[in-house]
């Protein structure tokens, strides 16, 4: 089967890592492979195996994206409700010329650009066969509500498009119910699909060594965190509820593992609670697994998740967890605190008491590992494959 999968770039993202982790999997078991990018850029363009053909979409004016849909015969009905020019036009002409040219049996596409783009494009073509799957990666209304504009810049095209595609693909039972609950579809099209987020070579991965002296002094607690320095990771909360627990705790350190746009104000932050000697911001790492095996906490403070592969790496590494009850799938993951501790969101005074009651033994709760193993890279391509082949 000829397999194509469209994403934005090769980022540090979640969605970006999951899209070529199936990619690599499906290369691997014998599919023919594409790898659509809108840039060709990201920190995991490296890891591309060489049996995955790469291609990269060329950006043009929106005008041209809307001439391709007022040629097109088959879905010329929906000029009117493109007037507004919406952001996915300018790759949708080199979005069809790719469709028409090498015409793949699957396009699963992710991110929402992307994914008005796949449907509109195979909308646009004749006399082509290709089966559509958008994956939907964070809650919806959430994702609106962040910034109030996205009502009418993105959410009217959610609602004429998705329910063109062949199957719509959500990553936790939260984001679909949420996504259901704001746009209509079809019946039979919209699914949940778990991430791909366990590997083979997981506990290869877990065992490589790293170079942090913190992790090889026991005297030292050790909590984690991992993610872009963004207002949606909220690590912010997390420095000051680890300022507060360690008045209590004064052998505990922060480690942070990400990069992002807020690096500079949490380095400020840090510097301001005297922090500078406990609170590391180590930077954007190919593999956390190795650090997430060797410390005594993870902790997921964010604002908004879809099904947060994080948290499911740090159960299948044995780890003890706090989540934020952020919208997505955390709880979801977590069993609704059955594998965690659960935690109100942006609550320093809450987070702080999570990480001493764990520190102190006074919370337990069950090991994830089993439910973490299920969710590997066979099980979720088959199920992607499954929802629109028989």
């Amino acid at each position: 089967m000829k397999i194509t999968f469209f994403v934005s770039s090769l980022g540090g993202g979640g969605a970006e890592k999951m899209m070529l982790r199936l990619a690599s999997h499906a290369a691997k078991i014998g599919h023919s492979v594409d790898l659509l990018l809108v840039r060709k850029e990201g920190s995991h363009l490296k890891s591309i195996p060489k049996e995955v053909n790469l291609y990269t979409l060329t950006k043009t004016n929106r005008i041209k994206g809307l001439l391709r849909v007022i040629r097109s015969k088959k879905r010329r009905s929906l000029l009117k409700h493109l007037i507004y020019l919406p952001r996915f036009l300018s790759i949708l002409d080199s979005t069809c010329k790719y469709l028409s040219k090498h015409q793949p049996d699957l396009v699963i596409s992710t991110l929402h650009t992307c994914n008005l783009a796949n449907i509109m494009a195979r909308e646009c073509l004749e006399d082509i066969n290709t089966k559509v799957i958008v994956r939907e990666c964070i809650e919806l209304s959430s994702f609106i509500n962040s910034v109030p504009s996205r009502e009418q810049s993105l959410l009217p095209y959610i609602r004429l498009l998705y329910p063109l595609a062949d199957k719509v693909v959500s990553v936790a039972q939260q984001v679909e119910q949420d996504l259901l609950s704001r746009i209509k579809l079809p019946k039979g099209i919209s699914q949940t699909i778990y991430n791909p987020v366990i590997t083979h070579d997981l506990e290869e991965k877990m065992s490589e060594p790293v170079d942090i002296e913190w992790l090889n002094d026991k005297n030292n607690y050790v909590i984690l965190g991992v993610g872009r320095l963004s207002k949606q990771k909220d690590f912010s909360t997390l420095i000051n509820a680890f300022s507060i627990a360690k008045i209590k705790a004064s052998n505990i350190k922060l480690l942070i593992l990400g990069e992002g746009s807020q690096r500079r104000a949490l380095q400020e932050q840090i510097k301001q609670l005297n922090l500078t000697d406990d609170v590391m911001l180590y930077g954007f790492v190919d593999n956390p697994l190795c650090y997430m095996s060797k410390v005594d906490l993870f902790v997921l403070p964010s604002l908004l998740e879809g099904a947060p592969n994080v948290l499911v790496e740090a159960m299948a590494c044995g780890c003890k967890i706090i989540s934020t009850d952020s919208p997505g799938g955390s709880s979801e993951l977590l069993k609704k605190g059955t594998y965690g501790t659960l935690v109100p969101m942006k609550n320093e005074q809450t987070l702080s008491k999570a990480i001493l009651d764990i520190y102190s033994g006074a919370s337990s709760f069950e090991s994830g590992r089993d439910f973490a193993s299920q969710l590997t890279e066979n099980v979720s391509l088959k199920k992607y494959i499954g929802s629109v082949f028989k």
